[in-house]
């Protein structure tokens, strides 16, 4: 503000700084400037431009670090893969439902009524142990009647056979007629005949009262049970149902297609509805040699060890059928293949390079999941094994670090 505007002005419209001037030129006192403005503005001007060069600087290394970022490319460990010697399997799969090899239906041999029932569905049993007991008052009977039959056959058998020797030694003095002699030795034949079927008859009774008994012929469990004591049963009736789950089968239908690649004694691996993450080891044991009807599919019967009776009958299971196999085999994924107007070739990595590596295949195994190399990778080697058409030779990648 200049003084001259300070002497136009009326002091009445003067701010109290303004009067403090006017005061002190009236006096003849110079006033010195203020400068405290521009340095205030100056050091503005110098923060805004150490701003800008700061800022500047971190965006311009978060910019460089970017780029560094975007020229390495990171894959997951699940994309890469390390070449090995390994197992290599052709297998055919099929399912199928799990049964008991062995199965005993137990029937009555005995027409009498229920005694004692000794087991229940569930039990295990060694072979010999009792399992039902019949009633055996009218058994007894019947055998001692057989038997009282057989010893009066035998009494006049005895009688018979006398008399015969009898008329045999008359005749040899020409004092009983030789149709006497004959008649009697007719007689002694029909007897020795009766006595014969009397003595299995006893037999046939004995072996009766024995049957009233009915033992476990095999060890295992018992399936089921079908009467109760005081039952009346004839012979034939079902009594119970005994399996042996010590050995189990698997009867899976397999495609025509497939049937010829299907041989007895094959390595069949088990993996069964509700023990999840087990496989079990069997044996194709046989090969129906007949389609089934209408159904263009014959029957495979695996043979399952269940020593430890963790199968049961009823099970549902997959079964994979090993119909070829090598050792010691090398081979990637089929998807870890690429081809191009030079060939087959595989993306491998060295020091974070991805370079092309030409290679030669051979068969394809695990159900078309993977292709054997032949030549051209070796042992050791890491490959990018995920379909990743993105990458090339000379791309560089880094391996995401997993926790």
């Amino acid at each position: 503000m200049s003084d001259q505007h300070l002497d136009d002005k009326p002091e009445w419209a003067m701010s109290r700084r303004e009067k403090r001037r006017a005061d002190a030129l009236r006096q003849g006192i110079k006033l010195p400037r203020r400068r405290w403005p521009w340095i205030v503005l100056a050091v503005v001007v110098v923060a805004i431009v150490l701003m800008m060069v700061l800022g500047g600087g971190d965006k311009a290394d978060d910019t460089a670090a970017a780029d560094a970022d975007t020229s390495v490319l990171q894959l997951n460990p699940i994309e890469v893969g390390t070449a090995a010697p390994m197992l290599l399997r052709q297998s055919v799969r099929v399912t199928g439902t799990i049964s008991p090899l062995a199965t005993t239906q137990l029937s009555s041999r005995v027409n009498a009524p229920v005694a004692q029932v000794l087991v229940r569905a569930g039990d295990a049993v060694a072979a010999g142990d009792r399992l039902v007991i019949m009633e055996t008052d009218d058994l007894n009977t019947q055998l001692e009647q057989q038997r009282a039959n057989a010893r009066s056959t035998e009494a006049n058998l005895a009688l018979a056979r006398s008399q015969l020797a009898r008329d045999r030694s008359l005749g040899e003095r020409g004092l009983t007629p030789a149709s006497s002699i004959e008649s009697q030795r007719a007689q002694v034949a029909a007897l020795e005949a009766n006595l014969d079927a009397q003595q299995l008859a006893v037999r046939a009774a004995e072996r009766a009262l024995a049957d009233a008994i009915v033992v476990a012929p095999t060890a295992g469990r018992i399936a089921s049970r079908s009467v109760q004591v005081g039952q009346y049963v004839s012979t034939g009736t079902p009594l119970m149902t005994l399996v042996d789950l010590s050995s189990m089968e698997v009867s899976a239908n397999v495609p025509l297609r497939a049937i010829d690649q299907i041989q007895p004694g094959q390595t069949a691996l088990v993996q069964v509805d509700g023990i999840s993450g087990e496989r079990f080891n069997g044996t194709v044991d046989r090969v129906n040699p007949v389609a089934a009807d209408g159904t263009r599919t014959a029957a495979v019967y695996v043979r399952v060890p269940n020593p430890q009776e963790r199968l049961r009958g009823g099970m549902f299971a997959s079964v994979e059928i090993v119909v070829a196999e090598r050792a010691q085999g090398l081979a990637v994924p089929v998807d870890a293949v690429r081809e191009d107007n030079q060939g087959q070739y595989v993306l491998t990595i060295d020091n974070g390079e991805l370079v092309r590596t030409a290679v030669e295949t051979g068969a394809l195994w695990e159900n078309g999941a993977r292709l054997e190399i032949t030549s051209g990778l070796y042992q050791g080697v890491s490959y990018i094994a995920a379909p990743l058409p993105e990458l090339k030779a000379g791309d560089r990648v880094r391996l995401m670090e997993t926790n």
